[in-house]
């Protein structure tokens, strides 16, 4: 998710460092340059360069408010969140009928107070804080997971940061809005997880969310708009931006790009089919403003198909190109930069992505259904209670209650009876699916569950018990690569069930990979300890 908010880093530099820094008169035309310089910095997200010209124009005018905020908002941009908070209150002083100065104040002792007592890890080019105790163990996979992004981004886009970016996962929504500014209706109507902005990357923890969320692609995808920002100069639209994100998000995990799922063809499909298109112009200035679930998911199919037909013109040389035409370019926007590299006026480039679109011959997937976003709250932590209720029908909750009884009893072959008489009335709930292959598994049937796993994951690719489910089957049926790739996608999902690391451990020992299986063995323990 790319902000629309291009305006909105703490500790105090050195006596030493502030004393040698050169002093420029404010009144002199390089002072202006330095503060114009300064600020032009801030617009490419460089806080480093923008905190360095400010304090050198700081000396001579030590309360003028111009310098003050662009101090206030580098520091924040460093990620110096306290700092900011008190440069913040030397500009409110300084000027002080300015509701921007209270305005940044407030926000960055927000952001201070959101990560107040979260715990480093890093990597190469990653700096990643966390709150430990509940979510910790996504540190290892997060930092494996953006290091490969690194990889491919560097070598398709040619760009790697030339300092480690730095990544917050929030524990709750409340910590995620304050330093983030999305609400709760923001995660759920527009998917908004993360986010990238302020020269970082946000994203709320999967813990939160009702089964979880892709929250290694979610970071990959905010990954991809940080590049993007910084090869563009942020001058990048919505659209592009978004489509890119998307396009690429699964390629840390994928050689190719798995954007076009079962979801995602059927939202294309249909809008072929009657021309209800969402518009490149509707996409803006944020993906969040869109009404709907729906309208935001084919967003994102649309953009990054319009992505996809880039790169089957001109490839990932021709993309980068696009966005470095942005950079050299006074405006915001795509269609002159697009038209220079693409060769062909934009009108006809929506036109023949459109075509492109049809040459697939994509068909909608039955009973497919949206990604859900469903924010779980303090209190209501029994997921398969709210999946219940979500079903709206008495008839099924009777008969999966049934199911539960039977199963409960050891009476599994009762168990099954049950849950399939749900099935046959909800044929395309994935929760009724798991819970006859469940059934089907506690009964020794594994071979008869696949099949309603694998309906359950057609329709909706992203439910993470279904996954957890198939990788118990297919370990049952002694298939352990095909094992091993359904419990990897459930912690994709949901890293924080035991089980599937449990039993990758035993898998990876089997598959000979030591390192893999130690990892898993320790992230079991403590989630069990927990």
């Amino acid at each position: 998710m790319r902000s629309d908010i291009r305006q909105r880093k703490i500790g105090w530099c050195s006596v030493v460092m502030l004393l040698t820094l050169p002093l420029i008169p404010l009144g002199s035309a390089l002072a202006q340059d330095a503060l114009s310089s300064a600020e032009a910095a801030l617009e490419r997200w460089d806080g480093e360069e923008a905190y360095r010209l400010a304090q050198t124009a700081l000396g001579p005018q030590p309360q003028n408010p111009r310098i003050l905020a662009l101090l206030t908002k580098a520091s924040l941009y460093r990620g110096e969140y306290v700092e900011a908070a008190q440069w913040a209150e030397r500009w409110a002083a300084a000027e002080p009928t300015s509701e921007l100065a209270k305005g940044w104040k407030a926000f960055a002792e927000q952001s201070a107070w959101a990560v107040r007592d979260f715990t480093t890890h890093t990597s190469p080019h990653f700096i990643l804080k966390l709150y430990e105790e509940r979510d910790g163990v996504l540190a290892e996979y997060a930092l494996a997971a953006l290091e490969a992004a690194h990889d491919f981004l560097g070598r398709d886009l040619g760009h790697r940061p030339s300092m480690p970016v730095r990544i917050e996962i929030f524990p709750d929504p409340e910590r995620f809005h304050a330093a983030s500014s999305l609400s709760k209706r923001d995660i759920e109507v527009a998917g908004a997880v993360g986010i990238c902005k302020f020269d970082k990357i946000m994203v709320l923890s999967p813990r939160v969310l009702l089964r979880g969320y892709r929250w290694l692609d979610a970071l990959v995808h905010e990954y991809v708009h940080y590049v993007i920002v910084k090869l563009s100069q942020d001058k990048a639209p919505i659209w592009i931006h978004e489509g890119v994100a998307k396009h690429e998000e699964s390629r840390w995990r994928s050689a190719t790009s798995l954007y076009l799922n079962p979801v995602n063809r059927t939202l294309l499909a249909e809008a072929l089919r009657t021309g209800d298109f969402v518009t490149f112009a509707q996409m803006e200035p944020s993906l969040v403003r869109l009404e709907t679930p729906q309208q935001v998911q084919l967003a994102y199919a649309e953009a990054a198909s319009a992505v996809e037909f880039i790169l089957n013109r001109v490839g990932y040389p021709g993309l980068r190109e696009v966005f470095l035409e942005m950079a050299r370019t006074e405006s915001h926007g795509a269609k002159e930069p697009i038209e220079r590299v693409v060769g062909m006026p934009f009108t006809a480039f929506e036109d023949q992505w459109k075509e492109f679109l049809r040459a697939k011959h994509l068909t909608p997937v039955p009973g497919v259904q949206l990604t859900q976003y469903k924010v779980v709250e303090e209190g209501e932590r029994d997921a398969d209670k709210l999946e219940h209720e979500a079903l709206q029908s008495a008839t099924v909750e009777r008969d999966l209650a049934l199911g539960d009884l039977m199963r409960q009893r050891g009476r599994l072959e009762g168990a099954v009876y049950y849950y399939d008489r749900a099935r046959k009335l909800r044929p395309d709930a994935p929760f009724v699916l798991n819970k006859l292959a469940r059934s089907l598994l506690m009964a020794q049937r594994p071979q008869d569950a696949v099949p309603h796993l694998r309906h359950a994951l057609e329709i909706s690719p992203d439910y993470g018990p279904a996954h957890a489910t198939l990788g118990d089957a297919y370990r049952l049926l002694q298939e352990p690569e095909k094992a091993r790739h359904h419990y990897e996608q459930a912690i994709h999902i949901n890293p924080f069930d035991p089980l599937p690391h449990r039993y990758l451990a035993e898998l990876y020992r089997q598959l000979g990979d030591t390192e893999a299986a130690e990892r898993e063995a320790r992230v079991a323990r403590r989630l069990i300890g927990n």
